[in-house]
């Protein structure tokens, strides 16, 4: 920058002090460019010395301030610039800006408020109060004032640009497309549109696309910051890494990201030999944990490091070799950290000019010591699985419900190593059996590495899990989402950054089938290997070879003697030298051809010196034996009379440790590998040994004999070689014989075994007697304790049938279905009992997955084609997949059985009037499952005479099906019936307007005196009312009370109705919202008053109006409503509501089945006045609702002509 003199203001000319503003604004503007913020800021200052009423000095010293993150510094300009102008709009928009940074959005959405009341048709308060909710995260809200800024002003192309980055964010990536488009068209010199339509191409998969729009950016400005991020992401896709590295220096110059002031001269490369070097976090915990890969290349150059990270990483970085020190972010410095060089994490990879060869990719963390902990596991249990599914960005997140999809690996368990907010999702919506939930060990990473560690396997999304599991060098397998973060490349299933990670990707935006699918197939490979390879490890601990060698490993000390009694090929003696390093061994080996070969072995080895090998047979005595190289009836040793000549000498062990006096003092060990001369050998060793290691036969005498001299005789409790000695009780086996004085050990062998099959087996019957007690305990409404009963089966065997089953019914109850999808997927595995099936079809229907509810189906009735419970799944599959035909003849086949489920009757009245079969559909209604009767004593009417009767019809249950039913109250009364209707209490004051109605009874009401009683639902059928299901007429049969006034101006008023019974699958008030962005349209709020909430939540409150008061009651509502023009929303109470009241209503229903509005229709056989519009087949609301919009603009434009 120039530097500007210090001028005599008091005499300065108008022209000269105009001249000196014009250069510091374009100092400023150059220094805002370049993101140094002081320097512009400085020059704001000046030019306001200067002019003090230079109000754009002032509201760019305020957006600077903000921008750099100094909120009060932009407050108190804006509070400035206020005194002088009151109304500045941008000064206001500004200040609103600048509370929202501290965190107080109410008072910044106040400011936006009064801005749109007094200036209703301004594009940049709509703009403003845009900016306000995407920085809040509310989406939704966004878009829908931006599309209303846009419907004030097509032309405005910020607000086009603003519409792209937020579809962009809520993943309408086509759509976002289409608005940075218009923005370039509006602004073509714009760089940041470009830039903007870069970017979503990039996350929409269309990486090459990308490289043109970032070109013309940097063409329109090559030092645009954006564009050379863009540029730089880009070029991390294509692995150029240099070139990569290099652009993203440019993060540097956005505004309010310089480096930061800290005390020691920029690394630029510069040697480090004994240099003291400072090296910060910037981003987030997974960028700082995969650049902490370069600390140890740094420290291999002589460097002490100071780390400066974030404070859950702290410890477990500071024990990283070459970290002198480890600082936490948030605290200011203290005052004695000094260093030579600073550098941020994430630039080392451009300092230390690493290429795509030169990546660090050995493991590079560990967990502290003191941080594991050993993780017990059921003994059925294989690998171990540590799964995390909330990413670091949240549009990657994992829904939990999926996670339980790998719950059902037989061999398998699942921990979670989730420790955000999500976390409580372990707890929430499964059951420990399923997934451990480990968050409440973890403080910090340092705790989480030691979690990790105790892992066979993670599965995580892209966060901070996912990248310290791989540092530590564990299997990872990373399920990645479509647009994934540019540091995983692009199609490619590994990465350069961990050898040990897998990468699964989705091969379409949302779609997580392929990945899990992936994930689950490589868990069962694991589990496969890990069965396979502990049968391998038992198997090596079976026999007499592995239990000697188990007894020698245990008592071999340095100094000792080993008599190896048959040595063979040595196998025996270079394992006990291994155990044992500095150990003497005499190996007696009767075949003189496998003497001389161990010989040579030994010799190779250099081991001649240390080992001496006698051909020879050792025995009670002096003689001579044939010996053979193989076994012959398990002996290679025989005894021949003594006329008969021999080559083997047979050697006292006694008398060949006198010939050796220099090894007097060694304690003798001896393996008795020689078969069948146990008791000769161990009667010529004449109690010499210490330890005598050999297997006993039946009717050897050497056990006694050793037993007699004082030995004490030991032998494994099985057939494997490792746990605890037991005494030796005369079974066939290997022994171990102690001399007086030594002890046994405590534990023989390796430190432990997989378990056994037998143990396994032992374990999951131990499991089926605990959980046993638990159904009846169930059946008898004492659910906590059957749960208890339950998750101690589970904790014993995690697949145990009989607790998954009925454990799954409980989780069903309490809204957990995804994890009774996986509890009852692991009881079936087990066992294919019809009720398990018949559960587990029922759960996945009604989670929607209706192909595998068929698959499941069709298997089970290949088998047993007459199960009536299988039967009644599949009709109610049938009627959700709209093949109500099939639904119709599987329900009456099941009618047809002896055995057969209850609710038949109710489920063939709705397929019937699904299909619109309402004659015979109607009279079924009575069958509809309802409370039981207020007035039970009275008798029920059978639709006989009625004049002049007072009957009592009972309104129990769904308000919209009783709003819907109450058309028949009329006809009720037509028929000469005094008519009391008792209903619940927000329900009576509308109802007690029917004409004919006597009377209506609230829910703590008396009921009046009556001589016969009835239903709601039954009156269609007792009335014969079945072909006029709107017997009103299209004006409606409820009448609502005066409505209330409406604003006094020609807008449509639109009652928008959200929530409702199907609210899982009902349009969310979110997708609602752009139906607000035309001026001529006001929206208008039906709702409960735990819907209202969504308002808020969803950044609608400028769009959407609330009544105050709330009505107080369905008779409020009516009034409500009549007021309104148009009701628009979900199957909700207010809805119907407005339906029978004849409004004008469109009605938004999701895909599948629902009698209210029957399928492939459009218009309701029971509102006339009611249109219907659907979700289109992928589940999305904007194909309807785009069509809403235009009935909309047609009736807003009607209305006004008006």
């Amino acid at each position: 920058m120039s530097e500007i003199e210090d001028l005599d203001l008091e005499f300065a000319d108008l022209s000269e002090h105009s001249a000196v503003i014009d250069t510091l604004w374009q100092e400023a503007s150059v220094a805002r460019r370049y993101g140094d913020m002081d320097p512009a800021l400085e020059a704001y200052r000046r030019i306001i010395e200067l002019d003090p009423s230079h109000s754009e000095a002032r509201l760019a010293a305020a957006e600077t301030s903000r921008l750099a993150g100094r909120p009060r510094d932009a407050l108190r300009f804006c509070l400035e610039l206020l005194e002088m102008d009151r109304q500045h709009l941008g000064c206001r928009l500004e200040l609103a800006e600048a509370l929202r940074q501290l965190n107080q959005p109410d008072e910044s959405h106040a400011i936006i408020d009064i801005l749109l009341m007094e200036r209703p048709d301004s594009v940049a308060v709509w703009c403003g109060l845009a900016r306000l909710l995407a920085d809040e995260g509310r989406l939704a809200g966004a878009e829908a004032t931006l599309r209303r800024a846009l419907r004030l002003n097509r032309g405005h192309g910020p607000a086009w640009a603003a519409l792209g980055r937020v579809l962009a964010r809520r993943g309408e990536g086509e759509a976002a497309l289409d608005a940075f488009h218009a923005a370039i068209i509006l602004e073509p010199e714009q760089p940041g549109h470009r830039v903007g339509l870069a970017e979503t191409l990039m996350d929409l998969g269309r990486v090459d696309e990308a490289a043109a729009p970032i070109a013309h950016a940097l063409v329109l400005d090559d030092e645009d910051a954006p564009a050379r991020l863009a540029q730089a992401r880009l070029l991390m896709l294509n692995f150029r890494l240099t070139q990569s590295w290099e652009n993203a220096q440019w993060r540097h110059r956005l505004p309010g990201a310089p480096r930061p002031p800290l005390p020691a001269h920029p690394w630029e490369g510069q040697d480090l030999e004994g240099a003291s070097l400072l090296l910060y976090a910037e981003s987030g915990l997974s960028d700082t944990l995969m650049m902490a890969r370069f600390i140890p290349v740094l420290a291999g150059r002589g460097a002490s490091i100071t780390l400066l990270v974030q404070p859950e990483l702290a410890p477990l970085l500071e024990t990283m070799g070459g970290v002198a020190r480890t600082l936490r972010l948030g605290p200011p410095l203290p005052e004695d950290v000094t260093a030579d060089y600073v550098a941020s994490l994430e630039d080392l990879p451009w300092l230390l000019r690493v290429g795509p060869d030169s990546i660090p990719a050995a493991p590079y963390l560990t967990a502290p010591p003191g941080r594991i902990r050993r993780i017990r596991v059921p003994a059925s249990t294989l690998v171990k699985v540590g799964i995390a599914w909330a990413a670091e960005r949240p549009a990657d997140d994992l829904d939990f419900g999926r996670v339980l999809d790998l719950a059902t690996v037989p061999g398998t368990l699942l921990f979670s190593l989730e420790t955000g907010p999500r976390a409580a999702e372990a707890r929430e919506r499964a059951d420990p059996g399923l997934i451990t939930d480990l968050s409440p060990t973890v403080t910090d990473f340092a705790d989480l590495a030691g979690r990790i560690a105790e892992m066979d396997l993670v599965i995580a999304t892209d966060g901070p899990a996912a990248h310290l599991a791989a540092a530590m060098g564990k299997p990872v397998l990373l399920l990645l989402p479509h647009a994934a973060h540019q540091r995983w490349l692009q199609g490619r299933d590994d990465s350069p950054w961990y050898p040990g990670l897998c990468l699964l990707r989705q091969p379409m935006p949302g779609r997580w089938d392929a990945p899990l699918a992936e994930a689950r197939r490589r868990m069962e490979m694991l589990a496969q290997l890990a069965a396979e390879r502990h049968e391998q490890q038992r198997r090596r601990a079976m026999g007499t070879g592995a239990a000697m060698e188990a007894f020698l490993a245990a008592h071999l000390a340095p100094g000792d003697l080993l008599l190896e009694v048959g040595a063979g090929s040595g196998d025996h003696v270079f394992g006990a030298l291994d155990h044992c390093p500095d150990l003497l061994v005499i190996a007696l080996e009767p075949s003189r051809a496998d003497a001389d070969i161990l010989r040579d072995s030994l010799a190779v080895a250099g081991l001649e010196d240390q080992v001496e090998v006698i051909a020879a047979a050792a025995g009670a005595g002096e003689g001579r034996v044939l010996a053979s190289r193989e076994p012959k009836g398990g002996a290679r040793v025989f005894a021949l009379p003594d006329w008969v000549p021999a080559a083997t000498p047979v050697r006292p062990l006694a008398a060949l440790l006198d010939e050796r006096p220099h090894l007097a003092r060694c304690r003798v060990i001896v393996r008795l590998g020689q078969a069948g001369w146990e008791e000769s050998v161990v009667s010529g060793l004449a109690g010499r040994a210490a330890i005598v290691v050999f297997k006993h036969r039946n009717g050897s005498a050497a056990a006694d004999g050793l037993a007699q001299a004082g030995y004490g005789l030991w032998r494994f409790a099985e057939e494997v070689a490792c746990g605890s000695p037991i005494p030796f009780d005369g079974s066939p086996g290997p022994v171990l014989a102690l001399a007086a004085g030594i002890a046994p050990h405590a534990h023989y062998g390796p430190p432990a075994l997989p378990p056994s099959p037998t143990l396994v087996g032992a374990e999951a019957e131990r499991a089926t007697q605990t959980a046993a007690p638990g159904p009846a305990l169930q059946a008898a409404g004492r659910v906590n304790e059957a749960a208890r009963l339950y998750g101690e089966a589970l904790a014993i065997d995690p697949f145990c049938a009989m607790a998954n089953a009925n454990l799954a019914v409980m989780q069903h109850m309490a809204g957990k279905g995804d994890a009774a999808v996986a509890s009852l997927t692991r009881a079936l595995g087990r066992t294919g009992h019809p009720a398990i099936i018949s559960n587990l079809a029922g759960v996945l229907r009604q989670a929607g997955r209706l192909g595998e509810t068929d698959a499941l189906l069709g298997e089970a009735l290949a088998v047993d084609r007459e199960n009536a419970d299988l039967l009644y799944n599949l009709a109610k599959l049938r009627r959700d997949q709209g093949r109500l035909d099939e639904a119709e003849a599987l329900i009456r086949r099941v009618l047809s059985l002896e055995s057969r489920p209850p609710g038949l009757e109710w489920m063939l009245g709705q397929i019937l009037l699904g299909a619109g079969k309402l004659d015979k559909g109607l009279a079924l209604l009575a069958h509809r499952p309802a409370p039981p009767s207020r007035a039970p004593d009275l008798p029920q009417w059978d639709g006989g005479e009625i004049i002049a009767t007072p009957l009592l019809v009972e309104a129990a249950g769904d308000l919209s099906d009783s709003l819907l039913l109450a058309r028949y109250l009329p006809l009720l009364a037509a028929r000469g019936a005094l008519v009391t209707i008792a209903c619940p209490d927000e329900l009576a004051p509308l109802l007690a307007e029917l004409p004919g109605i006597e009377q209506t009874v609230g829910e703590d009401e008396p009921l009046p005196s009556c001589s016969l009683r009835t239903s709601l639902t039954a009156l269609p059928g007792l009335l014969a009312a079945s072909d006029a299901p709107s017997p009103s007429g299209s004006a409606g049969y409820l009448v609502a009370g005066r409505g209330r006034r409406a604003l006094r101006d020609n807008r449509l008023r639109v009652g928008l109705t959200w929530g409702g019974r199907k609210a899982g699958r009902s349009c969310p008030l979110g997708e609602m919202l752009n139906l607000g962005a035309d001026p001529a349209i006001a929206l208008v709020a039906l709702a409960d008053d735990d819907d209202l909430g969504r308002i808020a939540v969803d950044g609608a409150d400028a769009l959407v109006e609330c009544p105050i008061p709330q009505p107080a009651d369905l008779a409020e509502m009516a009034a409500l409503i009549a007021g309104l023009d148009v009701v628009v929303g979900n199957d909700t109470v207010q809805l119907h509501l407005a339906a029978s009241l004849g409004k004008p209503v469109i009605a938004l229903a999701p895909q599948g089945f629902d009698w209210h509005w029957p399928m492939e229709r459009e218009d309701s056989p029971w509102y006339p006045s009611v249109r219907v519009l659907r979700a289109d087949g992928s589940g999305s609301w904007r194909p309807a609702l785009r069509r809403v919009a235009d009935i909309l603009a047609v009736m807003a434009e009607r209305k006004a002509r008006l």
